[in-house]
């Protein structure tokens, strides 16, 4: 009787404290990290940066050792195959690779990833990129974010595009939602081709 019991209080201590790890996990903490703008960011994920995977999306391992998909909300990165898609990646590594990073964001996209703002070292990461040419302001989704917001970042792709900064080098420079169409429409037309007699 005392061993059934030893393992039940063993087995509702694991339980317990499980529970406190996912709670603690998922559970949003408030940092002070100054921004450009020097404001408070509300950071719903700390941790490290340990994968890169476009110029646009990574993963941070946070201190429970779980890793999250992060993409960057308000701009779209050349894709990897696409013009500028390896330099995007290697310009979002540089600034964030093996470094600690605070994700502010309220939701997750489609594909399940967390759709937020990162933050590292006073920089907005996202905007980062805009800046200097790497990424275009996603529009399509600029109603997801503040008037400021909004402003900010279609400031940063014009003032990139007048300076040919990045990719506004190449005149012809494809929006990477333009070029994953154009992929698609390539993909299904050659699947087509090759099921016709």
């Amino acid at each position: 009787m005392t061993r059934q019991l030893n393992i039940y209080n063993f087995v509702l201590s694991l339980v317990l404290v499980t529970a406190l790890l996912l709670h603690s996990a998922f559970s949003k903490r408030k940092i002070n990290l100054a921004n450009a703008a020097t404001k408070n960011i509300a950071c719903a994920l700390t941790g490290k940066v340990i994968n890169i995977s476009d110029g646009d999306t990574l993963n941070v391992l946070d201190a429970q050792n779980y890793q999250h998909k992060v993409r960057l909300a308000a701009i779209d990165a050349p894709e990897k195959r696409q013009a500028f898609g390896n330099i995007a990646k290697k310009h979002l590594a540089g600034l964030v690779k093996n470094k600690t990073v605070c994700v502010a964001w309220e939701k997750r996209g489609r594909y399940g990833r967390i759709i937020g703002t990162v933050y590292v070292e006073q920089i907005e990461v996202n905007l980062d990129l805009d800046e200097n040419g790497l990424a275009w302001h996603y529009k399509k989704y600029q109603n997801q974010q503040s008037p400021a917001g909004r402003e900010r970042y279609a400031q940063a792709e014009n003032n990139a595009r007048s300076n040919n900064l990045g990719l506004w080098q190449d005149g012809n420079a494809i929006a990477p939602w333009q070029w994953r169409r154009q992929k698609t429409k390539t993909a299904s037309l050659e699947k087509k081709q090759a099921s016709d007699p």
